[in-house]
């Protein structure tokens, strides 16, 4: 059988072979570059995505309507690829697709490899299995809820943030909760689901399958703490939050101040307990921020965050509102979205909540009561 085969197609694998070995292919020899369990990249630049093949390409069609004008020799071949990859919302699973590739089906013409639109990751450029890597391991770190640092790299469509950075909280479990509408019409027609890693699977250090990393999309939903909305970022530009710890030094307070916060935050951070002595009134610290204008209280809350390596969210009363049942509603949004993100939280100009309170005004008393009723870790500033 091998003696058949090497004698009826020897001549054409070893054209073929010296093809691949100088990293070139010609049309008639595409159908040997692919098989069954190669890596495959697709795109370039800022758009690459990677897919596992899972069966020998197939011709789609070699017709006259792909003859150019140049000659009867130069025309287009249609390659079909059958892939999988995997997508993530709060889970992982396996997405089937295909994959369609043209090139010139001419002998005369060979193109670098590394060139197609789409190629075997043995054969692509070290910048494209260096984004794909990475890539991977940041979406592994967020399969649990995560805090990433985010940086634009030029101009896209993604979202209108400025090139400068800004800082999300990667939680699909909790988008998912928040907008389970979002799950519906997500792929088309032609994409269809195989499977999802279980519990254990999820519970490793390491994905169970090397080629995992090389597979995830290349966009995630984060929640932009400043912004206070979800969006959807390029994962590329994800990495580690770098904490800024030298700026609570340089605010311009007293030593003994500086050091009576920090004390108070390191020992909320070690205790993780309230430090209210009156039982059922909060588990968090409170801080309260007093000053005039220019005198630091944004940049001591901000630092605080920054000390207690957490996330901040800022409010002003403007979004808190008027209404004591839109203040319970609003602050119990926030606190209770706080609870689970552990984050610190900024009330910009809470006058309003401290001012002495009046027999004559119910209702600005009702508002007080319920703000204190429904708070836990905050930072005010007023």
């Amino acid at each position: 059988m091998i003696d058949y085969i090497y004698e009826n197609y020897g001549l054409e694998y070893d054209s073929a072979d010296a093809s691949f070995q100088r990293s070139c292919v010609s049309g008639p020899y595409i159908k040997y570059l692919f098989k069954p369990g190669d890596v495959l990249v697709q795109g370039i630049g800022a758009d690459r995505n990677g897919y596992m093949l899972k069966t020998w390409p197939r011709l789609n069609s070699l017709g006259e309507e792909g003859l150019k004008a140049t000659g009867k020799d130069n025309r287009q071949s249609e390659w079909s690829l059958e892939v999988s990859s995997w997508s993530f919302n709060g889970s992982f699973k396996r997405i089937n697709s295909r994959l369609t590739l043209s090139v010139d089906d001419s002998d005369k013409i060979e193109h670098a490899i590394k060139e197609l639109n789409i190629r075997p990751i043995k054969y692509a450029s070290r910048e494209d299995v260096k984004t794909l890597q990475k890539r991977g391991e940041m979406f592994w770190k967020c399969r649990e809820r995560h805090f990433v640092s985010y940086q634009e790299r030029g101009r896209g469509d993604l979202h209108s943030a400025s090139s400068s950075e800004e800082r999300f909280m990667i939680d699909l479990k909790t988008f998912r909760d928040l907008h389970p509408e979002e799950e519906k019409n997500k792929f088309d027609e032609n994409v269809s689901f195989s499977e999802s890693f279980d519990k254990n699977a999820m519970a490793q250090e390491r994905p169970p399958d090397p080629s995992f990393l090389y597979l995830l999309p290349q966009k995630i939903i984060g929640y932009n703490m400043r912004r206070r909305k979800w969006v959807k970022l390029n994962a590329d530009w994800l990495s580690k939050v770098i904490w800024d710890k030298k700026a609570f030094q340089k605010l311009v307070l007293e030593q003994k101040t500086k050091d009576l916060i920090e004390a108070l935050i390191v020992s909320q951070i070690s205790a993780e307990k309230s430090t209210d002595l009156i039982s059922g009134k909060g588990n968090g610290l409170i801080l309260l921020l007093h000053g005039g204008p220019g005198t630091g209280k944004n940049l001591t809350a901000e630092s605080v965050a920054e000390i207690a390596e957490k996330p901040l969210y800022r409010v002003t009363c403007g979004d808190i509102g008027l209404e004591p049942e839109e203040v319970e509603q609003y602050l119990n949004s926030v606190l209770g979205l706080g609870k689970i993100w552990s984050y610190v939280v900024l009330l910009d100009e809470t006058n309003v909540f401290l001012e002495e309170r009046s027999m004559s005004d119910v209702k600005r008393n009702a508002l007080v009561s319920v703000f204190f009723c429904v708070y836990w870790n905050t930072t005010m500033e007023s």
